[in-house]
């Protein structure tokens, strides 16, 4: 052992020798560590809980019922701020050893369990004691106890129960809980309906009523006759104090989304609708709308608005496509009853979600001349009677119950350029052509918006097949054209998209056949413009194509071309209320110079589409849009 001890002290002599001497007050010095004892915090609350066998150990009691709990006032600061006030204020209890709690004449569960939580931090929840925790986790604001009860409640929540934990949440003011039942009510509404009927018939009149006004109810598999026959179920549940409810709840059924079937043998036979005024009113009308097919698009109203968001439409050559976010990829929608394989000398407009493709043909052997209305309710085509005139590359516009059409030459042949000056007015309600007015722009490919009852309009290439910056007022009811301050830059085959009282001028091509880089925004009551924002990434050879807007966003679809040959392609959508721009995909190659609009398509027709082609080879583009967000191509 001593021989042992010697040839330990030597190898520490010489690792410390003379020269490199550390003292040890050195070595404790440099050497600090803070340290921790292994769950120190819980062995200390498992033995401060277990002082409350020994009352003589505790400072304060609650009673409750004919029950006394022992406890300490320290703690009850700390986790309850009921107990906290107490202590911290003038009340008698602030002073005085213990304290009756009354309110909990039912059960003493509630409060026991929440003197436990305050010494373990521990809660068995179960949906059948929840309700007495919370109303004890509430009574005294213990908030880390009402958060272990709101996760409980969120966790549990299924269409099988959420009317129940709504009302819960509802009763103890939970917020959280609130917001996310709402939305998850909101979002299973349909189902609901029809798998959870218990639950469905204990919704509030106000919870009916503010799903039935959404214009983008989830649907799934079902229909808006479907909703009828469910919310007749509700009402009857408990007829007497709903009857009051019916014409209200009425107003917000799509009657005119219904088939005329529907409403001819079930609808107006129901029962709930012969016996109220308004609401037969309703169905007589929706019965008028299916019989005059020409006037549906002059309806605005509740009544026939399909439940999406609106969606962007842009008509190219002979199909119709919807992005597929899911996988981004361009599904085929639906054929176009129109000519294949040209550049676009038609125009096309929306009137209150009816789609027009105006001055178009269905074979090289017509005029220029043919009109087509596509349906978004139903998808499908019908022919229009003809423009009056062969002519293309025109501009047109909607107010009130009319299409106005003007600018353009006559034929397609730009080699011709005769151009047309007269303004051609559609009537919508009875499907006919009439000439309006001989004051119209002898212009080409240029653009027009409405506001009010007038129609802006400008741009294009004049009778010299000079591209130009002119800015026009047409009044429709005076019948003339007024100048109005000009563009900043000449351009052509360009896009005007009115948004809060300004008109905004996207894309086209400048003198130079260069693409205009710019977005300019022109004030309707200042008659000024000025430069709103550039194309992000943009040069010279930018061609923006596909224009239009969705919502609050513009779209462009932007070609960087080199010797003619494209190089790159991008996608964008500029958000008017940031003021920024979002990469968006780029738009299918066989609907790349494509006049668009904005559309709200089914979303049972979109999804029917999406699931046949979710399996197909995927594009490359990548978006950066919400996977709600669906963009229609209508390739004619």
């Amino acid at each position: 052992m001593h021989h042992q001890n010697s040839e330990q002290l030597q190898i520490f002599n010489e690792h410390y020798d003379d020269d490199n001497v550390v003292s040890f007050d050195d070595i404790t010095s440099s050497s600090t560590k803070l340290t921790n004892a292994f769950n120190y915090a819980t062995k200390l609350l498992e033995k401060v809980s277990s002082l409350r066998d020994k009352p003589e150990l505790c400072d304060f009691r609650i009673d409750i019922n004919d029950k006394h709990l022992y406890c300490h006032k320290f703690l009850l600061i700390a986790i309850s701020d009921y107990f906290k006030a107490m202590f911290s204020g003038n009340m008698s209890e602030s002073q005085s050893d213990h304290v009756e709690l009354k309110g909990f004449e039912r059960s003493s569960y509630g409060v026991e369990s929440m003197i436990n939580f305050c010494y373990t931090g521990s809660l068995l929840i179960t949906f059948d004691n929840i309700d007495e925790l919370l109303n004890a986790a509430t009574h005294l604001q213990i908030k880390d106890a009402i958060d272990l009860c709101s996760q409980f409640l969120i966790e549990l929540s299924s269409i099988k129960n959420c009317i129940d934990i709504y009302k819960i949440a509802d009763l103890y003011t939970l917020h959280d809980v609130l917001n996310i039942i709402k939305n998850f009510i909101s979002k299973n509404f349909v189902l609901l309906m029809f798998h959870a009927h218990h639950q469905f018939i204990q919704l509030t009149y106000e919870q009916i009523y503010h799903e039935l006004s959404s214009d983008t109810l989830e649907m799934y598999q079902y229909s808006e006759y479907d909703l009828f026959t469910m919310t007749c179920t509700w009402i009857k549940a408990n007829y007497n104090e709903r009857e009051k409810y019916i014409a209200n709840l009425f107003k917000l059924i799509r009657f005119m989304l219904m088939t005329p079937e529907q409403l001819c043998d079930h609808v107006r036979h129901h029962e709930l609708i012969k016996n109220n005024e308004e609401s037969r009113i309703l169905v007589q009308n929706a019965l008028c709308y299916y019989a005059l097919p020409h006037r549906q698009p002059l309806i605005d109203d509740i009544q026939c608005r399909i439940r999406n968001e609106p969606i962007l439409v842009a008509v190219g050559e002979v199909e119709l496509f919807s992005l597929n976010t899911k996988i981004e990829k361009w599904d085929t929608l639906c054929q176009a009853p129109l000519e294949e394989n040209y550049p676009y000398p038609f125009s096309a407009i929306t009137v209150n979600n009816y789609l027009y493709v105006l001055g178009t043909r269905r074979s090289s052997s017509e005029e220029y001349k043919s009109c087509y209305r596509f349906s978004a309710h139903t998808c499908e085509w019908i022919k229009l009677e003809n423009l009056l005139h062969d002519r293309s590359r025109f501009a047109a516009a909607h107010v009130n119950s009319y299409i106005y059409i003007m600018g353009g030459f006559e034929g397609f042949k730009r080699t011709t350029r005769v151009y047309v000056n007269t303004i051609e007015r559609y009537s919508i309600e009875n499907d006919q052509w009439e000439s309006f007015s001989t004051e119209g722009p002898q212009l080409s490919s240029l653009a027009a918006c409405s506001y009010g009852n007038s129609i802006f309009l400008g741009g294009g290439k004049n009778g010299q097949w000079s591209k130009i910056a002119d800015f026009y007022c047409f009044s429709i009811d005076k019948r003339q054209l007024e100048k109005r301050a000009s563009m900043l830059n000449a351009r052509t085959t360009h896009a005007f998209h009115i948004f809060d009282e300004k008109i905004l001028a996207i894309g086209g091509f400048d003198d130079d056949g260069n693409g205009m880089l710019s977005i300019e925004s022109y004030d309707i009551q200042c008659d000024q413009w000025t430069i709103l924002t550039s194309i992000p990434g943009a040069v010279s050879k930018t061609w923006p194509q596909s224009l239009g807007t969705v919502g609050r966003y513009v779209y462009i679809s932007v070609f960087h071309t080199s010797n003619s040959f494209i190089v790159m392609q991008e996608g964008y959508f500029f958000d008017l209320d940031t003021q920024r721009w979002v990469k968006a995909p780029v738009v299918h190659e066989r609907a790349r110079y494509c006049p668009t609009v904005q559309l709200r398509i089914p979303k049972t027709f979109i999804n029917s589409v999406q699931t046949t082609t979710t399996t197909t080879t995927t594009t490359n583009n990548s978006s950066s849009l919400p996977a709600t967000t669906n963009i229609l191509l209508l390739n004619t």
